[in-house]
Parts: C-alpha cells; structure tokens; sequence
C-alpha cells in the first residue's frame, strides 16, 4: 500500500469571526513551522487540507514540489471527515471552483444583442467520473481611454458539467454586446472599438474586432457583429 502523510491546518474562530478582525491573511505562524519541518523529514507524499472560514495565501504550500495536493474546505459539519476522505481517496471529484471568488460588478441592461455563440467541447480524461465549471471570459486588448481601467478580463458566462470517464459534452456561452462594454466613471457605457478576445477554460477560442468610432451605449437600436464598423 502507498504510504503518505495528510496535513491538517487552518483557522478556527478564535482567530477570524464577526467580531474579531484578522491582520494576516496566510496560516499562523506555527503551522508553517510545522510544515517546514515536515518538507525535511518526510520523504513520502504530504498531502494538505486548510479549514477556514475566508480565502488565505496558500501560495507557498501550492507552489512546493513537497506537496502532492491541496485541498481546501470551510467549517463543515459533522460529515466534514467522510467528505474529505472521499476527496483524498478517489472517491469523489470535485469541481475545482472555490465558493469565495472575487469578480468584477457587471453592469447590464435589460435588453441583450447577441453577437456571437460560443461552443467548447469538454472530456473526462481523467480515472473517475467529477464535475468540472467551464469559465468564459472576455478580454479586452483596447488602451484605456479618459480616464478609464479595463479589467484584466470579465466572466461573461460559466457552466457545470457532471462527466463519467471519457465522456464529452458541448457547453454554449452566449456573447452579448453588454459584455463588450466599458463603464466610465461617470456610470456611462461605452463600446469601444479594437480587439477582444474571447477566453474560455484554457483556450483562447476567437478575437472580436470592432472598427469604427466610440459610442455611448444607451438603447437597443445599437445593433453590431464582429468584423463591422460601429
């Protein structure tokens, strides 16, 4: 049988709760010395589990070659153990999407343009059935303008897929002219032109272009595709 050590740290609510602010965002200072301590004597796969309540700075046990894996989980409740065994022993898959993320304010109208529909094709390679959520995002390549900062990217659409071994299935992300918009400071909307690309799981599927002069988004007679002047 494998040998490997499991790690188990965290917070509890001696250390974050409503009323009692935290000043460090990774895992106190004695876990780590642990860790450190455990990286030189343990010549066996070290797996971690990090318990807390709000996201921390994992970095350094991500990033360590020592480490084989790193699983994080809230303050569960009395089925806590049985839900990480069945992680750690292949037993169950789970999605990979923590349920604390930071993502930018979307601003949308009721009413939508659809400019493009996007579709990817997700498999199972892996040894058991699990889920997996397929991000889409839209990246924008245009210089800023007045004043205005563009996002890195922006979630424009995301989906969770359930998948048996080998299994493939389409997904389809709608694209909407809301989703190309850029918000100026006075709350305006403008679509830009330039070049956007169109980011989903790991590939970059396509790039939008837009020609043409900037416009104040303010009603639905603004109708555009890709490749057209505005």
């Amino acid at each position: 049988w494998p040998v490997f050590l499991i790690f188990f740290g965290g917070l509890d609510q001696s250390i974050e709760c409503e009323s009692v602010d935290r000043t460090s965002i990774t895992i106190p200072d004695i876990q780590f010395s642990l860790i450190h301590q455990l990286e030189k004597v343990v010549r066996s796969s070290i797996h971690v589990v990090i318990m807390s309540g709000s996201g921390l700075d994992l970095t350094y046990i991500r990033d360590s070659p020592q480490f084989d894996s790193l699983i994080w989980i809230g303050y569960a409740g009395q089925s806590d153990g049985l839900a990480i065994s069945n992680v750690v022993f292949d037993q169950y898959n789970p999605g990979r999407r923590l349920p604390i993320a930071m993502y930018s304010a979307s601003y949308v109208d009721n009413h939508r343009v659809l400019v493009r529909l996007f579709r990817v094709n997700v498999t199972n390679t892996g040894e058991i059935s699990g889920d997996d959520v397929v991000l889409a995002f839209v990246r924008s390549r245009n210089a800023t303008m007045n004043g205005e900062i563009s996002p890195i990217k922006q979630l424009f659409g995301f989906e969770r897929v359930s998948l048996a071994v080998n299994q493939s299935k389409d997904v389809f992300f709608p694209l909407t002219v809301q989703h190309l918009l850029t918000i100026a400071r006075d709350g305006t909307k403008w679509l830009r032109p330039g070049s956007y690309d169109i980011l989903i799981g790991e590939q970059h599927m396509h790039t939008l272009k837009l020609y043409g002069q900037s416009i104040q988004w303010a009603s639905k007679r603004h109708v555009f595709s890709s490749n057209e002047n505005i």
